[in-house]
């Protein structure tokens, strides 16, 4: 699989990367479409954004793309399925969460492009793992036009 590194100072260069073995409750997605965060925009021009990084790192975690793979507790999605991903993972745990207040969350982490990742982690890639709860079913459409 491919993925776009940043490297700092505004520059970016796309290498492979090995992809990792599934956990049982994962799906790999085939990356479609990646939107460009704040943070992101943050981090290309040397500043901070809410998430630290070191460079070399893959940037990216609001996307949508089609499943590759399942793993083997996974119902309810299959491969060739489309599927937009909640770059959130919340506890589920603390009192935000439970209180239904997950955007105050004491505990979370950020899927990624890349795989589930901590804020200050990992980022995009061509085919990321992700858990099979972060990731939404959409209706199979047809692409509009091709960008």
């Amino acid at each position: 699989m491919k993925g776009a590194f940043f490297l700092g100072n505004r520059e970016f260069e796309v290498r492979d990367m090995e992809k990792r073995p599934l956990a049982a409750d994962e799906v790999r997605i085939r990356v479609m479409a990646c939107g460009v965060c704040g943070t992101d925009v943050h981090i290309y021009h040397g500043e901070a954004g809410s998430a630290e990084v070191t460079p070399p790192v893959v940037l990216g975690h609001e996307y949508a793309g089609i499943v590759e793979e399942v793993g083997a507790d996974v119902k309810g999605l299959a491969p060739g399925d489309h599927v937009a991903v909640d770059p959130n993972i919340y506890c589920g745990a603390c009192t935000p969460c439970r209180d239904g207040k997950k955007h105050c969350v004491e505990n979370a982490a950020v899927t990624s492009a890349q795989s589930v990742s901590s804020f200050n982690a990992r980022r995009t890639s061509t085919t990321p793992a992700q858990p099979k709860r972060q990731s939404k079913a959409l209706p199979s459409i047809k692409p509009v036009a091709s960008l």
